[in-house]
């Protein structure tokens, strides 16, 4: 990589360009990055470190600018803006490389790398690689943006505080870093309410930046599908096992319980793509809550089915064009299609250690 900056003896810095190019004007990836192809088989997420990006048009999962450095006490070679790199940052993104396994891990935010329309699934925690297992793996909490109604948003919120009884989930496990999370999400004057809160272990009022949204913390995300060549029709992606997460709020409403939560995000790419995901939550009195999500060309179509009965209606009693957006729509669907969603879940599960 070609580059020009004053370089310092005592601290090495190397300045990497949000867009890195080697010496033959070659795309550099650095960070976690899908393989972009119509070819399941070849389909993977790749790690880089100032490698070669395999395709032009492969997207990232996570990226890292700013400045390459190599850290004596870890050592570890790192990737982030300088206050980052000076530790006066905890929130932008940094990406390191031990020097011990060529091990790459990525800290920050997290994106899929899936389309979505206009649902937006914004992950903040961890992603790293294991090169023995050829796994990539991200320990995360997410904020999913969806436009739904608010009436549909108030008939989830109000099921979750009717649970007197439900436990709280633990808002300051270290291991999840929510408070990082929060702070990422809202702007510094809110940020301090949610310090505020913190400080009394409970959360009351979310910042209004996290409207329209599901906060969950606690989600680990692990790609499935084969890479053998006789598996070169079998879908692969991202998913999680039925684990106990913290739904944090919805819609701005604080609700900090825990679920059980399946989910499954799987990748496509071509003409015909038809990227999808699939979840399976439960709240602590059993209600269940299942989406299925497919997206063909730019348009999205997600199906709701809840034993929440009370949130079918507020959908249903929606008037279409109030259900949808430029390239979104949602309806409700029965129980037996909700059904095929688990199905096709529990068939992602039985694929993801092939």
């Amino acid at each position: 990589m070609s580059f020009k900056d004053t370089i310092l003896a005592k601290q090495i810095q190397i300045p990497i360009p949000e867009k890195p190019t080697d010496a033959k004007g070659n795309s550099l990836a650095l960070g976690f990055v899908w393989r972009a192809t119509e070819r399941s088989d070849s389909m993977r997420i790749y790690p880089a470190f100032l490698s070669q990006q395999i395709g032009v048009d492969d997207p990232s999962l996570f990226k890292a600018v700013g400045y390459l450095q190599y850290d004596q006490q870890t050592q570890q070679f790192e990737v982030g803006s300088k206050a980052r790199l000076l530790r006066t940052d905890s929130l932008s993104n940094l990406l390191v490389m031990a020097i011990e396994g060529c091990t790459i891990a990525g800290y920050g935010h997290i994106d899929l790398g899936i389309a979505t329309s206009e649902i937006d699934i914004d992950l903040y925690g961890k992603i790293s690689y294991d090169s023995e297992k050829k796994k990539t793996r991200i320990a995360a909490n997410a904020k999913i943006t969806m436009p739904l109604d608010n009436a549909v948003w108030a008939e989830m919120a109000n099921q979750f505080k009717a649970l007197e009884t439900a436990p709280e989930w633990n808002i300051k496990k270290p291991i999840d870093a929510l408070l990082n999370s929060l702070v990422a999400w809202s702007d510094p004057k809110a940020a301090q309410e949610v310090f505020k809160d913190f400080d009394e272990e409970k959360l009351k009022k979310m910042p209004n930046s996290l409207e329209q949204s599901l906060i969950l913390s606690g989600i680990v995300l692990e790609n499935f599908g084969s890479n053998k060549p006789s598996a070169n029709k079998q879908a692969k992606g991202l998913m999680s096992e039925a684990q106990s997460v913290g739904l944090i709020s919805i819609n701005g409403m604080a609700i900090v319980q825990p679920v059980t939560l399946s989910q499954a995000y799987v990748q496509s790419f071509g003409e015909d793509a038809n990227p999808a995901f699939y979840w399976s939550m439960e709240a602590f009195d059993g209600t269940s809550y299942i989406l299925g999500y497919s997206q063909e060309k730019k348009d999205g179509l997600l199906r709701v089915y809840s034993t929440n009965v009370k949130m079918l209606a507020a959908i249903d009693n929606l008037k279409p064009d109030k259900r949808k957006t430029r390239n979104f729509n949602y309806e409700t669907t029965q129980e037996q299609e909700a059904s095929k969603i688990l199905a096709k879940l529990r068939a992602y599960l039985l694929n993801k250690s092939n």
